[in-house]
């Protein structure tokens, strides 16, 4: 009697919410691993499909309802996964956004660190952004839609660790002379971080990549490289 009034409480201690959180807990622990893994890989996948739909239409233009009918989903299924449309992309945001990471670390990991190669994988990257469109409208409406409170602080985070990737380079490269001495290598990474949005709007307004590239290169020039490399050309 005890076992069954427990499961009972468990069940029906939300009955506004579709989700199955009793049974699942109190009757199902010896799959809950499973099912969890399978919940999560479910739920890495929506979040790509997501993805897409949010660069196609922008976060504001594309309401839950709708959204729910492109995953396939029931309004159930959905508040299963997420928590509401500001949940679901804010995890877009730090999917993507960790995907960038990794790419960048990657390119850094494949080379020997200086001057040449830091202006490479910069371009590298550039470039990477330029061929992949939804990825470049993805950045731009995360930035637009800074003015949330949830998705203002889940950027900030990110801007912090790319703040710390890029001075951590910008450091490197300095220790060796091939960059000017900066006073902060964080106001620089920053400063980087602000003109790489930059030339991504460039880009959008333009479509021209040769301006994209000059610009770039220009900054690189002036921010970055020491006197000898600057008479030697980037």
């Amino acid at each position: 009697m005890l076992r069954k009034l427990f499961i009972a409480r468990f069940f029906f201690s939300n009955p506004l919410d579709n989700r199955p959180t009793g049974l699942y807990v109190a009757g199902m622990n010896e799959k809950s691993e499973t099912g969890g893994e399978a919940r999560q890989a479910k739920r890495e996948a929506l979040i790509e499909r997501a993805a897409a739909i949010f660069a196609r239409k922008g976060y504001r233009s594309c309401g839950v309802q709708e959204l729910i009918g492109e995953l396939g989903l029931s309004k159930g299924g959905f508040y299963w996964y997420f928590s509401s449309k500001e949940d679901l992309y804010r995890e877009i945001c730090r999917a993507q956004c960790r995907r960038h990471r990794e790419i960048f670390l990657e390119l850094l990991a494949n080379e020997m660190l200086d001057t040449d190669m830091a202006l490479a994988v910069t371009r590298r990257m550039l470039d990477w952004f330029l061929d992949r469109p939804d990825d470049m409208r993805l950045i731009m409406d995360f930035h637009h839609e800074s003015h949330t409170p949830a998705i203002r602080e889940e950027l900030s985070r990110l801007d912090r660790d790319w703040t710390r990737i890029l001075a951590d380079v910008i450091e490197k490269l300095a220790a060796k002379g091939l960059i000017c001495k900066v006073a902060s290598s964080e106001d620089l990474a920053r400063q980087c971080l602000v003109f790489f949005h930059g030339v991504l709007l460039l880009y959008g307004a333009q479509g021209d990549k040769s301006a994209v590239h000059e610009a770039w290169n220009l900054f690189l020039r002036r921010m970055f490289l020491s006197d000898q490399v600057r008479r030697e050309g980037v």
